[in-house]
């Protein structure tokens, strides 16, 4: 049993008091927090002058979006996801191993060791190209909850077309794959994966419940009561969602899937921009999670999610960075950021998301999506722990050394990251693979996607007005649920001279 000890560090826990300690890891967990420890260990780290915290946690991305990073500046989300996801080569398994490695390197130099990764092979190499994503993570020595990403319906009938009827319905010119076909596929990679390696765990990923059919999602449910796994899904990102919702379901999607019994604390729901009281109540009553991407909600107009409410009503949330192609970037220190100032611009003072808070959601949010022992530094936790320092680190008293993280660091006082344990990132670099080799292999992918830009640009340019005339019909539309920021609506109103303000 490998054993590590880490002296001298100032411990930044959330519970406990910020005081110097030495911290005793044998295997891959916590055994000891004590003012002083004299036992010997395999290896030793003097940490003076560091502070030592948990791991952040990433509790939604895709960690193949690198090689859309950027684009579709300026689209919503139905246009974009046209614009971006669609028109080039599918990935091949080695595409997918290197660019979840960069994933993961990137990650971890900012701090942050864990990621639930919803994934998407292409089917005809599905056990190849999803083997070769979770390899990834095990290599790079990173933790991951990867959600393999389904859904059998093309993604123009799962927009709410009947808002325009007169308008024929384009397609994503390929035949979506049968659900059957989408489950056999799901339980051979939980046959595979399922505690292999205790870090790197599979879930089950519907898309979204609009994206797949009844026979799909009941089995993707059925899969994670069998094997006792996560389900990961997108729940109403988007307004347009919850109009396509009521036509596919007549309801709510969070009150199908209520109906159903699908609702448990193994269900994370990325987003959840549009969630109405009732879908919250139904969420906090059966422990079902939703995961907050407030970056990507914003580049891609998706709306502003009412963190105040899903709070009062003792939803569990945790935090996601989304895709590198919708933030444009995996940095969580980011995400915690905007997470602790954005919710200061609507309610009541008094419920304002305080630094605190939003680094609570990702840590120990997180760990509740992750359905691992991870987020703080005691005794029996899983030793994923980052260690900060350098000439811009002051140590300060507790409160201000946590406000001064959430809205100051970028990931650049990152010095030494332990993940299961394990020093997997030592001066800021790799202790277990060639950073430099990596780099230039991801660079190669990333310019040869290059050449199917044109191609992507002329698969939304025949596509693109469709999505406008019913992206337009979704704003011109009165009901539906009430939103924090409703995109689409003007600034000012009809004859006023003065800006009105947007919230409050």
């Amino acid at each position: 049993m490998a054993s590590l000890l880490i002296r001298h560090a100032h411990v930044l826990d959330l519970d406990l008091p910020f005081e110097r300690a030495d911290v005793l890891i044998e295997d891959s967990r916590i055994v000891q927090v004590a003012a002083r420890l004299d036992v010997p260990a395999d290896r030793s780290i003097d940490a003076t002058g560091k502070v030592l915290m948990p791991g952040l946690v990433n509790a939604h991305s895709h960690s193949s979006q690198i090689l859309e990073r950027g684009y579709g500046d300026g689209l919503p989300l139905d246009a974009w996801i046209v614009a971006a996801l669609n028109g080039g080569p599918p990935p091949d398994p080695r595409t997918l191993y290197a660019l979840a490695a960069w994933s993961a390197l990137t990650q971890l130099k900012t701090g942050c060791t864990a990621v639930l990764d919803h994934a998407r092979a292409p089917f005809e190499t599905v056990d190849a190209g999803m083997d070769a994503l979770m390899q990834a993570y095990v290599d790079m020595g990173f933790r991951a909850a990867v959600a393999m990403s389904m859904g059998d319906l093309d993604f123009f009938q799962t927009l709410p077309h009947g808002l325009v009827p007169e308008l024929p319905v384009p397609s994503m010119d390929r035949v979506p794959v049968a659900a059957d076909a989408l489950l056999s596929a799901a339980t051979r990679f939980l046959e595979r994966w399922k505690n292999k390696v205790e870090r790197v765990q599979p879930f089950v990923g519907p898309s979204a419940p609009q994206r797949c059919t009844d026979e799909l999602l009941s089995g993707c449910f059925a899969l994670a009561e069998t094997y006792d796994v996560g389900v990961h899904s997108h729940v109403l990102e988007a307004r347009s969602q919850w109009f396509a919702c009521q036509e596919r379901f007549g309801m709510s999607p969070v009150v199908y899937l209520d109906n159903q019994g699908w609702l448990s604390d193994r269900l994370s729901c990325a987003h959840g921009v549009w969630l109405s009281e009732d879908d919250l109540r139904r969420l906090a009553g059966t422990g079902a999670a939703v995961v907050h991407n407030p970056v990507s909600n914003l580049r891609l107009a998706s709306g502003i999610a009412n963190l105040q409410r899903l709070l009062a009503t003792g939803t569990t949330v945790a935090l996601g960075a989304d895709g590198a192609a919708s933030n444009d970037n995996q940095n969580m220190w980011e995400v915690v950021k905007l997470t602790g100032i954005l919710h200061r611009v609507y309610g009541q003072r008094s419920d304002w998301v305080s630094a605190e808070t939003a680094l609570r959601l990702c840590l120990q949010g997180g760990a509740r999506v992750m359905r691992q022992a991870i987020g703080a530094i005691k005794p029996g936790y899983q030793a994923d722990l980052v260690l900060l320092g350098g000439a811009d680190l002051f140590l300060r008293p507790k409160d201000l050394m946590i406000n001064s993280l959430v809205l100051g660091e970028l990931g650049g006082s990152v010095e030494t990251v332990v993940v299961a344990g394990e020093v997997v990132l030592e001066h800021g670099r790799s202790t277990r693979i060639d950073e430099d080799r990596l780099a230039r292999e991801v660079q190669a992918i990333v310019h040869a996607s290059l050449e199917h830009v044109t191609t992507r640009q002329d698969f939304l340019d025949e596509r693109y007005p469709y999505v406008e005339r019913l992206l337009s019909a979704v704003e011109a539309r009165q009901d539906g649920p009430p939103g924090v920021l409703v995109p689409g609506q003007p600034l000012l109103a009809a004859g006023a001279n003065k800006p009105q303000a947007v919230l409050g």
